[in-house]
């Protein structure tokens, strides 16, 4: 059987101009700037909401985990939960979808290629490639934010955590992929740039792996007057 490449998706695919979490408080402000007057009080503050949104996100994995799952969630399910929680009357209409929408308009605009990925897809243009991708969005959303860049209709499909709740890092979302192309591990390289989850996992399961490099980090604290550390060297390209 011919090979097949996967590929990690953040920081391999793409890289994000700020840290993740800013992408959050993102929506989380836009939530408040619309919707201050339906927030309960002491919810009026986006980095509360943002607190509250990953504190919900962790409590949905541990859900799963306890019903046998992964720990992963669907980013939809977190909002539910948010509006929930902090809103007056929840029980008018749900925003999950809109908060959805924000968020990733917001990811294609804050995301830019890899350009040290562009070898390797060169390298394998014969293969068929994949993504896998221990996300909270969906594979119709991942989607649309790659193909808001030139990566464009260059995976046959993607595998997100969140569509199964499995992940890489148990080995599940690896074990997932190759049951559904009947695949074994032997015709499988995957792409990626965390040490443990793309290449120490798929290697015990006999998958070929590639590493990405890894450049400087934003560092990040969900408080007011936080730090604000940017190594320009994530930017940098040689």
């Amino acid at each position: 059987m011919q090979k097949v490449i996967s590929f990690d998706i953040w920081d391999t695919l793409i890289k994000r101009k700020c840290h993740p979490e800013e992408i959050k408080l993102f929506t989380m402000r836009y939530m408040l700037f619309k919707y201050e007057e339906e927030i309960v009080e002491e919810y009026r503050d986006s980095y509360i909401l943002l607190r509250e949104r990953n504190t919900i996100e962790s409590e949905i994995c541990r859900k799963n985990e306890k019903k046998g799952k992964d720990g992963e969630c669907k980013i939809k399910d977190v909002f539910v939960e948010l509006q929930r929680k902090v809103f007056i009357n929840s029980k008018e209409r749900s925003i999950a979808e809109e908060l959805l929408r924000v968020e990733i308009n917001h990811e294609k605009k804050m995301i830019y290629v890899n350009e040290d990925v562009l070898s390797i897809l060169d390298k394998y243009k014969e293969y068929k490639k994949y993504c896998i991708s221990d996300f909270y969005m969906d594979e119709v959303s991942l989607k649309e934010i790659l193909d808001s860049t030139v990566l464009k209709g260059k995976f046959e499909k993607i595998y997100s955590s969140a569509d199964f709740c499995l992940n890489k890092k148990t080995g599940n979302l690896f074990k997932k992929f190759e049951e559904d192309l009947n695949l074994q591990p032997k015709d499988h390289i995957h792409v990626g740039d965390n040490e443990y989850s793309d290449i120490q996992i798929p290697q015990k399961l006999g998958i070929e792996t590639i590493k990405m490099r890894k450049y400087g980090e934003y560092k990040f604290s969900p408080c007011r007057n936080r730090s604000f550390d940017f190594n320009l060297e994530s930017l940098k390209v040689e």
